[in-house]
């Protein structure tokens, strides 16, 4: 069971150039998750957020952005 247990994930942007990294969530019913973003220093990024949602068939939807500077 993953409820209200924080979940983590990596992105890794080495070969992305340069562009300031968004990471938006939200469950299968399109309510919005709160994801923090923590930058290792390394071009990747660690992503943690915590499934509060105990429906068996729960999907998480990710969206990725990259802003250039």
């Amino acid at each position: 069971q993953i409820i209200d247990k924080p979940t983590e994930f990596t992105i890794d942007t080495h070969n992305a150039g340069e562009a300031t990294l968004r990471v938006q969530a939200m469950d299968q019913e399109y309510q919005p998750i709160d994801v923090h973003v923590r930058d290792n220093g390394n071009s990747t990024f660690t992503c943690r957020y915590t499934p509060r949602n105990s429906k068996p068939s729960k999907k998480v939807f990710f969206s990725l952005k990259y802003k250039l500077n």
